[in-house]
Parts: structure tokens; C-alpha cells; sequence
């Protein structure tokens, strides 16, 4: 309300607004197609005597099975709510008008709630590579809106980009990160530089080394070892060793390395009681000029079932550039290979022995993986699941979370790929899909070529044909959506347990009670990078514990807190669902909130699903939930 008396929004003047019938929703947030459910608008008598009100109903995009018209008697200074049996018949944006009268005054108000499908989407998918392929896709049986994807790529490697940029752009700068920045610089083929796009010149690179190069002794203790920060306190072995792998590097591009400094380096290593770990590289390093030690390789081969996984991985390419036998090194990638966990699309080494250790603080299945894909391709100059392993390493964008070593490891293992498997890339493809072909003369190896068709109730097997000049990556992916759909665990085993005040399993439930609810997540192994999705049912509304607030809110039941452990989870609320990520999902975990039953009908309530962000083929889920809130 204004007027010509205020002075910069205030004035003297008090102005009250007032109704004698006020209107206020009541009314869920969203339904779900099929949904039946009580609820309407609360009226308030603000007057000092009974008033008779008429309540009119008006929906469009949702029924309502009855008399829209509800006519009743309101007390003085009373409150009553208003109640209409609602059927969330279609799919898309309802809307309620809703229109209070009487003697006194009248009121209305419009609601708008968007009605969304009862059904699950599933992608069954596949993955291939060759110069021609074909495949047959078979429709699911009781699924609808079936659609096939296929995406052929000239090139695994276009993630290459970014993870560059996000390493030697890096903005922090410990000895190891100063030391990953430039070793792209210094490890990699000009081939895959190419495909950097960095925008430096060779001056700037060359700066770049040479600063580096200066700055190391003052990272460096009176020993010669050198620490993660200036100064040289709590020095490192691993680091130490890394950067005189660095240093060797360095001289082969014809850079100023100070001798000194490598002999100082050196010798702390060569007389230092080092863990596996560091020894293994240290031989690595020595091995680079044939210079290892062969007694230490010898006894490090015979005690490599005691090793952690990245010591077995500097051995075994120690041992390769002495020359040591080839029946040894083919047994160590037999041993390799039995830690491989493979899916329908990707593949990856599982780290399995992790413990937290100051030098290793980036060590996770993600490192292990490219450190040992890398030296595998080295030595064997190509693996049965290399492509399969590449896209696990480079999917969506795992750079923004990993640190400076992994992302270091991973561009070793795309520069080896590059040399050994991808040495050339296609410049044209073509696919033939349901009889219509499409193709595509690639200008860039980060370009596709993609074609999509809605199968429209086929049943019969869909045949696909990919040709192209060069051995092309190819994706398939088939989506259909489940009415009726059923638990499901690819790795991981979720289920929801709801408990009341009590600390009793329920699952019939009360209009106005509280409800805890768990989410109860196992893995079979390791899932980086992990989110949950929990659909609320439409009769719900989310407790939030995230807020300043009154409410105290106690956990019903606790059996499973010894069991089960809470992993650490960013947590996003919206009105139909909550959804929580977490870095790693591993082992048993859970989850609990709390809900309030506000509604009584009968609601779907969606499945929870847990999968890797980054596959989310490897997933789990519970079955749909019919369920019923009385009053």
C-alpha cells in the first residue's frame, strides 16, 4: 500500500487491511498420475459470529471425484478445512481454482500442481569399437516409450581438454602440485600435447620449467628429502622420488637441471629406510638408465603378494626396462587383471587394500587404475579392456574433484593409449538405424556422430550396422520406462525402512504423524562418486533438519547405526524428492530423514535409487510402493 504521505517507504500514518474470510491452500506440492487424494483450501472467520461459506472447486488438468461444492458453517473467530477427493488422472500441470463466498466477504485463490508419470526409466547399455559392427537390440517385454541411442566417437580421448587445464592450472601450489604442473611438459608425446589446446607457447612452457626447477631446494631438509611445503618439515619419500623421476625428465628435454640436486636427492633415497612403495619407485626411477638395483628387485618380486598395489606397479616397470623375464612380468598382469571389476561398458582396477597414509593421500581406485593401465600399455603395448578402462577413467567429469596425482596418472594413461592403441582416428562413419542411415565427416577426433529412434511398440530384434575409415567407439543405449517396476541390484543393494514414534517398521500410515525414515545401501565394491535419489510420495512433506529451527527431531530407531555407517553427503531438498551425493559409496551405509504424513490417499511412492554418478548402470533400487495414509 502506498500513499503521498510516506517518506522513503515509512510514515506515521498506520494503514490495517483486513478480510472477514481469509483462504489458504492445502494442497500437496505435486501428485503423481493415478494419486487419490483429500485436500482443498483452510477458511478463517475473522468475524464475531457464525458465517455460512460456499466452497467452489474448479479443476483443469485433474478430476475430482464428486460435488465440487462444499457449502458449511464457519464459527466465530474459527478455522475449518475444506476437503475435496482429488484423481490425479493425466500428466502435466494441474490447476484448482478455488472460490470462497459468503454474506461477510468472499476469497479465492488458484492452485497450480504439476502431475508427473508413475514410471521408472531404465538404459540398458552397450559399448564396442572396430571399423565394422553390427549389433541386434532386442525391445523389452511390458515397457513403454522405447527408445535407441547410438553415438559413435572417432576418439576415447576428448576429455583430454579439460583434465589438462583443471592439472596445470591448478591455482594451489604444495611441491607435488608445483611438480604435476610441469609434467605434462615432461612426460608426454607431442601427439597428445597436440590435443591439449593449453594455449602456451614454448617460451612459457620453458618458464615454467625453469621455475620449477629453481624452487625445488627450498622444499628440501638438511637430509636431502623434500617436503610437501617450504621449509622442508615432515618430508615425503614418495614426493622426493617423483621429483627426481622429474628431474631425469627434465634433462632428457634438454632443460638446466643443477647435478647437485640430483645427487642430493639420491643419495637420501639410496640410504634412507623407505616403505615398498617408495623403493619400488625409487627402482623405477634408477631403471629409466638401467641403474636399478637388481638384489632389491629380486627380493621386492619375490614378497610382491605383501605389496601395496602401486609398489607391484613400479616394480613391474622396473623389471620391464632392466629386462627382467617375460614370465615374470606376465605373471604380475595375470595378478593385475584379477583385481579387474568390468561392467557392460567400462572397466576398472579396484584398489582394494586402501588405508590412509600421509604420502598417499590421493590414493583411491580412480589412481590406482590409471597408474596401472598406464605401465600395462607400456609393457604390453595394448589390453584386451583398454577401451573399457579409458572411458571409466575419462566419463562425464571426474577432473573436477580429482587431485593433481590422479589427474597427472590419468593423462599418463591417455598418453600410452594414444601410442599404443589409438594411432589413428577415424575421419568419416556411418549407421544405419531402422533402415534410415546417417553420416558424418568427423573435422576433430572430440567430435560424434549420433542418431536416436523411438521403436513405437516394435517388438521385433532392431538391427544396427556402424561402418566407418578407422576403428570407431560405439555406444548403444536402449531407454524404456516400467509401470510395474521391481527391485533391482547391479552392485549395490538398497532398501527403505519407514519407522513411527515408536521405533516400529510400518507401513500403513496416519494423516498428521511423524515417520524416520532409512535408507539402507551395501556395495559389492567401490562406486566413486555416488548418488542417491529418494522420491518423496506426494501425501509427504520433508522434515527439513537444515534450518534454524524448534523442532527437535530424535531418530525412532537406531538398530542399524552399529551396522551401517553414515557416509558424508551433500543433501539437496526439492518438494517431490530428496537427493544426496557422496565421493565414495563403499561397504554399508545409511541414511536417515524424517517425515510427516499431510494428506490421506492413495499415493505412489517412487523408488529409491543409488548409483555411481558417473555409470549409473552399476545401481540399485527398490521396488515401486503403493501405499495408504488414513485419517
Amino acid at each position: 500500500v502506498a500513499y503521498s504521505e510516506d517518506s522513503f517507504g515509512s510514515a506515521e500514518k498506520k494503514i490495517m487491511v483486513s478480510k472477514d474470510l481469509l483462504i489458504s491452500e492445502a494442497m500437496p506440492e505435486f501428485a503423481r498420475q493415478g494419486d487419490e487424494f483429500l485436500a482443498g483450501v483452510q477458511l478463517s472467520n475473522r468475524t464475531m459470529q457464525k458465517l455460512p461459506v460456499t466452497l467452489l472447486a474448479k479443476p483443469e488438468g485433474i478430476s475430482i471425484n464428486g460435488n465440487p461444492q462444499i457449502i458449511r458453517a464457519l464459527d466465530a473467530r474459527g478455522n475449518s478445512l475444506f476437503q475435496f477427493p482429488f484423481l490425479a488422472d493425466r500428466i502435466g500441470e494441474a490447476k484448482i481454482d478455488f472460490y470462497a463466498v459468503s454474506q461477510a466477504d468472499k476469497d479465492g485463490l488458484q492452485k497450480k500442481l504439476p502431475v508427473t508419470d508413475h514410471l521408472v526409466t531404465e538404459t540398458l547399455i552397450d559399448f564396442a569399437s572396430g571399423k565394422f559392427l553390427k549389433k541386434m537390440i532386442e525391445p523389452q517385454a511390458d515397457a513403454e516409450n522405447q527408445v535407441i541411442t547410438i553415438k559413435a566417437a572417432p576418439s576415447l580421448l576428448r576429455p583430454a581438454v579439460n583434465i589438462a587445464k583443471k592439472l596445470v592450472f591448478y591455482p594451489y601450489e604444495c611441491m607435488e602440485q608445483r611438480a604435476s604442473k610441469v609434467m605434462p611438459f615432461l612426460a608426454f608425446s607431442p601427439q597428445l600435447a597436440e590435443r591439449l589446446e593449453l594455449g602456451l607457447d614454448q617460451g612459457q612452457v620453458r618458464e615454467a620449467v625453469n621455475g620449477y626447477l629453481k624452487i625445488i631446494p627450498e622444499f628440501m631438509n638438511s637430509q636431502g628429502a623434500l617436503s610437501y611445503y617450504r621449509g622442508g618439515q615432515y618430508s615425503s619419500d614418495y614426493l622426493t622420488a617423483y621429483v627426481l623421476w622429474s628431474l631425469h625428465l627434465a634433462r632428457e628435454r634438454d632443460y638446466m637441471v643443477d647435478p647437485q640436486l640430483v645427487q642430493k636427492l639420491s643419495a637420501y633415497l639410496q640410504r634412507a629406510s623407505l616403505d615398498k612403495t617408495c623403493e619400488s619407485f625409487y627402482q623405477f626411477v634408477l631403471s629409466l638408465n638401467k641403474g636399478a638395483d637388481s638384489k632389491k628387485l629380486k627380493k621386492l618380486a619375490a614378497e610382491r603378494d605383501t605389496l601395496p598395489l602401486p609398489a607391484r606397479v613400479f616394480l613391474y616397470r622396473a623389471l620391464n626396462n632392466q629386462g627382467k623375464p617375460a614370465d615374470l612380468l606376465a605373471a604380475m598382469l595375470a595378478e593385475f587383471n584379477s583385481s579387474l571389476q568390468v561392467e557392460a561398458d567400462f572397466a576398472y582396477f579396484d584398489a582394494g587394500e586402501f588405508a590412509y597414509h600421509r604420502d598417499f593421500p590421493f590414493y583411491s581406485s580412480r589412481f590406482a587404475t590409471a597408474l596401472l593401465l598406464q605401465a600395462v600399455l607400456e609393457v604390453e603395448a595394448g589390453h584386451v579392456l583398454a577401451e573399457r578402462i579409458i572411458r571409466w577413467l575419462l566419463e562425464a567429469e571426474p577432473y573436477c574433484w580429482n587431485t593433481t596425482q590422479t589427474n597427472f596418472w590419468v593423462l599418463c594413461a591417455m598418453d600410452e593409449y594414444l601410442a599404443k592403441v589409438e594411432k589413428t582416428t577415424a575421419r568419416k562413419a556411418e549407421i544405419v538405424l531402422l533402415g534410415e542411415k546417417a553420416t558424418k565427416e568427423f573435422a576433430s577426433s572430440r567430435e560424434t556422430l549420433q542418431v536416436s529412434k523411438k521403436l513405437a511398440g516394435r517388438k521385433e530384434m532392431v538391427e544396427v550396422s556402424v561402418k566407418a575409415d578407422q576403428p570407431v567407439y560405439v555406444t548403444s543405449e536402449l531407454t524404456y520406462q516400467l509401470a510395474r517396476a521391481k527391485k533391482k541390484s547391479r552392485g549395490i543393494d538398497i532398501q527403505r525402512l519407514v519407522y513411527n514414534e515408536t521405533g516400529q517398521a510400518v507401513d500403513q500410515f496416519k494423516r498428521g504423524q511423524v515417520y524416520q525414515v532409512e535408507l539402507l545401501l551395501s556395495t559389492d565394491k567401490e562406486v566413486p562418486y555416488g548418488v542417491i535419489d529418494e522420491p518423496l510420495a506426494a501425501g509427504f512433506e520433508l522434515l527439513r533438519q537444515d534450518i534454524g529451527s524448534t523442532r527437535s527431531l530424535k531418530e525412532f530407531n537406531t538398530a542399524n547405526q552399529n551396522r551401517y555407517r553414515t557416509p558424508w553427503a551433500r543433501q539437496e531438498n526439492a518438494a517431490d524428492r530428496l537427493v544426496f551425493y557422496t565421493y565414495s559409496m563403499q561397504g554399508n551405509m545409511r541414511i536417515v530423514y524424517f517425515i510427516k504424513a499431510m494428506y490421506s490417499g492413495r499415493f505412489t511412492w517412487m523408488p529409491a535409487t543409488a548409483q555411481g554418478m558417473y555409470h549409473p548402470q552399476y545401481f540399485g533400487r527398490i521396488a515401486i510402493w503403493n501405499i495408504k495414509i488414513s485419517e
